[in-house]
C-alpha cells in the first residue's frame, strides 16, 4: 500500500452498510429495512435490475419526516436523488473526493460495472487522510520508541523484578524481629519494586542493548532504585515530627541515593535511635548497590560480548573478568570477607554492638559505603576495631580481578600488583602529609595522631566515609589532601568511586607512550643543515611536523584513542561537577565555599565524608543537588557522557 493516503485505491475503505430496494417500495419498508440491516443508504434499482437511485438518512428526514407525510403511502422513487454517480473500484481516493467535489456529494458507491461492492463517504475518507497525516508525522517517534525505548524499558523491568526479591532479604529481617514499622516500609517498597518491573516487562522488550542504551538502562536502574527505596523512610520519617511531604521525600530520597550509590552521606546523625533492622536494610542497600547487582542480572541473559558496554559503565563491571569469574567474586569471595570481617569485628566488640550491627557495619566498610550503625562507635581508642575496618575499606578499592586472582589460576593476580603497590605507596605518602599538615584534637597522643591520619585517608581513598573526628574543623591543607585522596578514588573496577587510581595510570602511560613515539620519530626524521638562513619554521619543517603527528596517531589504535578521551574528560568532570555544585550550594546554602567543595567532592566520588555541611538543617535544594552528584559519580559520569554526546558512543570492539 502506498504511502500518500490520496493514491490508495477506494477499495480499501469501502463499507457495506446499505441495502438494495426495487423503487416501487415504500419508505416505511426501506426504513424497517435500513433498520434491520443498520444501513445508512438505499440503493434503489428498477424493474430492470439497474440503478435508479440512492437515498440516505437525509432524504427520509427533509423529504419525509419534516414535511409530515405518511410514508406508507408514498415510494421510494419518490424521494430518491438521481442519476446515480459511481465510481470504479479501481479508482484512487484522490479520484473519490475529486467526484464528490464537483457533484456536492457525500458518499459514493463502489462498483465493478457488474455489481456494486460497497459505499464510501467523504467522512470515512477525511478520517483516513487525517490518520494518514498523523501517522506520518508520529511515524518516526513511535519507530524511536519501538526501536530506542521498548529495550531499555524491558530490561528495566527485569532489574525491577530482580531488585524486589533482593530486597525482600531485609523485610524478612525487620519481620523476624517483629520491627512493624520497618517491615512495612520495606514490604510496601519490594512490592513497588516488584509491580513496576512486570509492568514494564511487559509493555517492553528484552533484547540486548547498544551503549547509550545500557548507559540509559543503568542510570535509570538506580534513579528508580533510589525512589522506590525511599519509601521505608517516608514510612518511618526518622527525621522530626511535622516535617512537610515534600521536604520529608527529599531527605528520604537523599538516604536512599546515598545508599545505593555507597556515598554514605547522612543528614541522620543518632543511627542508633533507628530500629536495628532499619539500620541492616541501610546497609544492605550499600551491599546491593555496591556490587553491581545490576550488572550481574543483566549478565544472566546476555553474554559477555554483549555486556562490554555496560563494563565501561559500571565501575565495579568486573574488568577483565567474564560473567563466571565475576559472580564468583561477588557472591563467594566478597561473602567469605564479608562473614569473616564480622566475625572479627564481633569478636572485637566491647559489648556496643549487636550481631546486627555488626553485619550493617562490616556491609558497609565491604562496599566502600560508610553508614554507621552507632554514630560513637568508631572512636580512636577501639585500635583492633579500626584495624579491621581499614582491612575491609582496603579490601573494597582492589580490584575484582586481584582478589579473583587470589583463589584462582586463571588470572594472575601478581600481575596486578605493580598498579596496587603504586596505590599503597600513595596512601602512605598522603597519610604522612596529613599526619604532619593537620593538628590533631586536643589531648590526642603521637601514636593516635597516626591513627587518625591513617584512617581517614584510607577512608578518603577508597571512598569509604567513615571518620573519627569533626573534619570541619581540620586546616584548609588537611582538608586540600583529603579532596585530592577522594577525587583520585579506590582502584578499577571495585566498589570504590572517584576518578579512579588506575585511570591516572593508563594516562600516565599513554603520555609517555606518545612522548617517547613523538621522539622517535623526530630522531628519524631530523635533517642538520650547515646553517640556518631564518628563525622562522620554513615550509619543510611544517610538513614534517604534520607527518609526525600523522604517523602518531595512526600508530595508535581506535580503541586506545577512545579510552584515553574518556580518560581525560573523567579527570576533569569530577573536579568541574564538583566546583559547579560547590558553587551553587555556598550561594543556596550560605557556608564556606571550600566547605560546600569538600562535601561536593565526597558526593560525586561517592566517599560521605563531611564537613558538616550535610545535616537535616541543610537547605531541599542543595540536598538534591548532591543527590544528582552522588548518582552521576556512582557511574563515574561516563554513562551521562555515553548518553548525551554521540562521539564517545563511536567505540571499535
Amino acid at each position: 500500500m502506498t504511502s500518500d493516503p490520496l493514491e490508495r485505491s477506494v477499495i480499501s475503505y469501502i463499507h457495506g452498510q446499505f441495502v438494495i430496494m426495487d423503487e416501487k417500495s415504500n419508505v416505511a419498508d426501506a426504513v424497517k429495512m435500513m433498520n434491520k440491516k443498520n444501513a445508512e443508504t438505499i440503493i434503489v434499482i428498477n424493474n430492470e435490475g439497474k440503478l435508479s437511485g440512492i437515498i440516505t438518512d437525509s432524504d427520509i428526514l427533509d423529504k419525509v419526516v419534516m414535511t409530515g407525510k405518511d410514508s406508507d403511502q408514498i415510494f421510494i422513487k419518490a424521494i430518491m436523488s438521481y442519476p446515480v454517480i459511481t465510481i470504479s473500484a479501481k479508482a484512487t481516493v484522490k479520484d473519490a473526493l475529486e467526484l464528490m467535489r464537483v457533484n456536492t456529494i457525500k458518499r459514493i458507491p463502489v462498483t465493478d460495472n457488474i455489481r456494486i461492492l460497497g459505499i464510501i463517504t467523504q467522512e470515512s475518507l477525511a478520517n483516513v487522510i487525517r490518520t494518514s497525516v498523523l501517522e506520518k508525522t508520529f511515524r518516526p517517534y513511535r519507530a524511536l520508541v519501538r526501536e530506542h525505548s521498548k529495550p531499555i524499558i524491558g530490561n528495566l523491568g527485569f532489574v525491577l523484578q530482580f531488585a524486589g526479591i533482593l530486597m525482600i532479604v531485609p523485610a524478612f529481617v525487620s519481620t523476624f524481629m517483629e520491627q512493624v514499622t520497618s517491615a512495612t516500609g520495606i514490604f510496601f517498597c519490594c512490592t513497588c519494586l516488584l509491580a513496576t518491573g512486570f509492568g514494564l516487562n511487559t509493555y517492553g522488550e528484552r533484547t540486548p542493548l547498544n551503549l547509550r542504551q545500557a548507559s540509559i538502562l543503568i542510570v535509570l536502574s538506580f534513579v528508580i532504585l533510589s525512589l522506590f527505596g525511599s519509601i521505608p523512610y517516608i514510612y518511618l520519617n526518622p527525621f522530626w515530627n511535622g516535617i512537610e511531604p515534600f521536604t520529608l521525600f527529599v531527605n528520604s530520597f537523599f538516604e536512599s541515593v546515598s545508599g545505593f550509590t555507597t556515598t554514605g552521606l547522612s543528614t541522620l546523625s543518632d543511627p542508633e535511635d533507628l530500629p536495628s533492622s532499619f539500620v541492616f536494610y541501610r546497609a544492605y542497600t550499600l551491599w546491593v548497590g555496591g556490587l553491581s547487582f545490576v550488572y550481574l542480572f543483566m549478565a544472566l541473559f546476555y553474554p559477555d560480548k554483549k555486556l562490554a558496554s555496560m563494563k565501561d559503565i559500571l565501575g565495579g563491571g568486573g574488568g577483565i573478568l567474564r560473567f563466571k569469574q565475576l559472580l564468583k567474586t561477588i557472591t563467594v569471595i566478597f561473602t567469605v570477607y564479608t562473614v569473616a570481617l564480622i566475625l572479627a569485628i564481633y569478636y572485637f566488640d566491647v559489648g556496643e554492638l549487636d550481631i546486627i550491627d555488626s553485619i550493617s557495619l562490616i556491609l558497609s566498610t565491604i562496599t566502600g559505603g560508610g553508614f554507621v550503625p552507632v554514630s560513637t562507635y568508631i572512636i580512636v581508642d577501639n585500635i583492633e576495631q579500626l584495624v579491621i575496618l581499614m582491612i575491609g575499606m582496603i579490601l573494597s578499592a582492589l580490584p575484582f580481578a586481584f582478589h579473583y586472582g587470589l583463589f584462582s589460576r586463571e588470572i594472575k593476580a601478581r600481575q596486578l600488583i605493580s598498579p596496587i603497590l603504586v596505590y599503597f605507596a600513595f596512601m602512605v605518602m598522603s597519610i604522612v602529609l596529613f599526619a604532619i599538615l593537620v593538628e590533631p584534637p586536643t589531648g590526642t597522643n603521637q601514636q593516635q595522631r597516626w591513627i587518625i591520619s591513617g584512617f581517614h585517608v584510607v577512608s578518603a581513598s577508597t571512598t569509604t566515609g567513615f571518620q573519627l573526628i569533626n573534619l570541619g574543623s581540620i586546616s584548609m591543607e588537611g582538608k586540600i589532601i583529603l579532596v585530592i585522596v577522594m577525587l583520585i578514588g579506590g582502584m578499577g573496577y571495585s566498589t570504590a568511586g572517584g576518578i579512579k587510581f588506575d585511570r591516572l595510570i593508563l594516562a600516565m602511560r599513554t603520555l609517555l607512550r606518545w612522548s617517547k613515539q613523538l621522539n622517535i620519530r623526530r630522531g628519524k626524521r631530523s635533517v642538520s643543515p650547515p646553517y640556518k638562513t631564518s628563525f622562522l619554521p620554513s615550509n619543510d619543517d611544517k610538513i614534517s611536523r604534520n607527518n609526525i603527528k600523522r604517523d602518531l596517531i595512526s600508530s595508535t589504535t581506535t580503541h586506545d584513542i577512545n579510552i584515553m578521551k574518556n580518560t581525560v574528560f573523567v579527570i576533569i568532570l569530577f573536579p568541574a561537577v564538583s566546583l559547579g555544585t560547590a558553587i551553587t550550594i555556598s550561594y543556596f546554602d550560605g557556608s564556606s565555599f571550600f566547605d560546600t567543595f569538600f562535601e561536593s567532592v565526597s558526593a560525586v566520588t561517592n566517599t560521605g565524608l563531611t564537613s558538616g555541611i550535610t545535616s537535616m538543617d541543610l537547605d531541599v535544594v542543595s540536598k538534591i543537588i548532591l543527590s544528582v552528584n552522588m548518582i552521576i559519580g556512582r557511574f563515574e559520569i561516563i554513562a551521562i557522557i555515553y548518553i548525551f554526546f554521540n562521539r564517545f558512543r563511536n567505540r571499535t570492539p
